[in-house]
């Protein structure tokens, strides 16, 4: 899962990774692929930046929100280019702690080892979120190394 609306993860994965900005009913089922939270630059439709929008895509559409819940609650993510400190994402965080309790599932970010807290840290792996942090010293070239690293380890 990403923010980022540009192509920087489609272009490391080299077209390996199926790429969606939309919430698709079967999302679940599907393996290796990359959910473009806030939209694509290829598609304005999609583009989440104002809290309008934002509240359009969780709050108009009940089905947008359950899906996101459902994926998180049960498949394991890698969240890049995704501050993890948005409000709304610590209410859904809550929402896995109560239905998982002490058995939250697994998920990963890769972050800014400066926006690796001791205090976010906790709260995050509390809820099943290992982080990864790289140095983003000289333009995140440790992030596109990472990047490459998972794209290689994929079967063709």
């Amino acid at each position: 899962m990403t923010t980022n609306v540009d192509t920087l993860l489609e272009r490391a994965f080299k077209g390996r990774w199926w790429s969606t900005a939309k919430m698709l009913p079967d999302i679940g089922r599907r393996k290796h692929y990359i959910l473009k939270l806030h939209g694509t630059l290829q598609d304005r439709s999609t583009w989440v930046f104002t809290r309008e929008q934002y509240d359009r895509v969780m709050y108009a559409d009940p089905h947008y929100r359950g899906m996101f819940t459902t994926i998180f609650s049960t498949s394991p993510l890698m969240f890049v280019g995704y501050g993890l400190s948005d409000g709304d994402f610590d209410q859904i965080l809550g929402h896995v702690r109560a239905y998982a309790g002490a058995q939250p599932p697994t998920h990963f970010a890769l972050v800014d080892s400066e926006m690796a807290t001791p205090y976010r840290r906790a709260l995050l792996e509390s809820s099943g979120i290992r982080l990864l942090p790289y140095s983003s010293a000289n333009n995140h070239a440790e992030l596109v190394e990472i990047l490459e690293l998972l794209r290689e380890s994929q079967p063709r």
